[in-house]
């Protein structure tokens, strides 16, 4: 008999989740890619599609009522060796970072690999010498990072 395959999400849940998916007939797989990406899925014998659906919303809620999958991932394990598992070392979960201070941390690494990229540009060739598509490249990126790619070479 074939497997209806439901659930499926990034990283790797606890055996919380192999429990919740056991209660309802079902089991859960933690898997790693090839190339080390953590992904896992739930899985159900395949008995046709009303008991496939129903056994899937059953692990499914289950999984929210207990917190969702979110709560259940495993922590990175090199987080943990290193102390870092809710945060910075001895903080505790309300020390997380919120939304707004992830996309100000990202923001400052993509302005970062952007300086970089066009300080790289600007050292091959003179800025008249560089192609159409490299000026319009730094236009999108916008004059800050053109300024401080410029401010890197003096």
């Amino acid at each position: 008999m074939s497997e209806h395959i439901f659930g499926l999400h990034k990283g790797h849940l606890r055996s919380k989740a192999d429990e919740i998916a056991k209660r309802h007939g079902a089991w859960h797989i933690n898997f790693t890619e090839p190339r080390g990406e953590k992904r896992g899925w739930f899985a159900c014998p395949n008995r046709g599609t009303a008991f496939d659906q129903a056994t899937a919303n059953d692990v499914l809620a289950a999984i929210d009522a207990a917190g969702g999958l979110n709560a259940m991932r495993r922590a990175d394990r090199a987080a943990v060796s290193l102390g870092r598992r809710g945060g910075k070392a001895g903080t505790g979960a309300s020390q997380r970072r919120t939304p707004e201070q992830y996309a100000a941390t990202q923001a400052k690494a993509r302005h970062s690999r952007r300086v970089k990229a066009a300080r790289k540009m600007l050292n091959e060739a003179p800025i008249e010498g560089l192609t159409a598509e490299q000026m319009a490249t730094l236009n999108a990126w916008g004059q800050d990072v053109v300024r401080d790619a410029l401010a890197l070479e003096g």
